[in-house]
């Protein structure tokens, strides 16, 4: 679960007003991930582990309205969902250091598939037009992506290990990154 705060703020010129226009909003995520893979020892250093995933995602967003001028939008909640599949594999080769800790780099490569909503609609009511409904479409993303991922992971000869990885999702005309510290203590 993850709940989103978001504000935004823009600015509405024509000929006959400017508007500064702000507005701030809630939305509700919910994230439901499997993934099942099986590590297979490549030579006497590596270990390849070949994996499936499947996630959904839903992210209800509130309704909320703009202030500021006549231009303000009026927006009704929307809801999209997600259903994606991940195939694709991690190799690592642990490295023992000479303070007998463990340093191990993990290089990642998968093809994710989208199933469900492959673009946004955003519905409302601009003041201005006597509240006459809109509906706006957002771009469509492709739905296939390359999931490209590398990491390091340092683990003492006690319960302590570190992790930084990085992630990035390759798409058409897309490009996401994303960037994760997990500090671990086994008990």
């Amino acid at each position: 679960y993850t709940r989103h705060q978001y504000k935004d703020q823009r600015t509405v010129t024509t000929a006959l007003l400017t508007d500064n226009l702000t507005g701030s909003y809630g939305a509700d995520q919910f994230t439901v991930r499997s993934e099942a893979g099986y590590p297979v020892q490549v030579g006497s250093r590596f270990t390849a582990t070949p994996y499936l995933n499947l996630t959904y995602s839903n992210l209800s967003t509130n309704a909320y309205n703009e202030s500021g001028g006549d231009a303000r939008t009026n927006y009704s909640s929307t809801s999209s969902d997600s259903f994606k599949t991940g195939l694709g594999a991690r190799v690592s080769t642990p490295v023992k250091l000479e303070s007998g800790a463990t340093l191990t780099p993990e290089l990642s490569l998968a093809w994710s598939h989208e199933f469900m909503d492959d673009q946004t609609k955003t519905a409302g009511s601009i003041a201005v037009l006597n509240d006459a409904p809109q509906t706006t479409l957002g771009g469509k993303t492709s739905r296939d992506a390359a999931l490209i991922g590398v990491g390091m992971t340092f683990a003492n000869q006690g319960n302590l290990s570190l992790s930084g990885n990085y992630d990035a999702e390759v798409k058409s005309d897309y490009v996401g990154h994303t960037g994760r510290l997990q500090v671990r203590y086994a008990f």
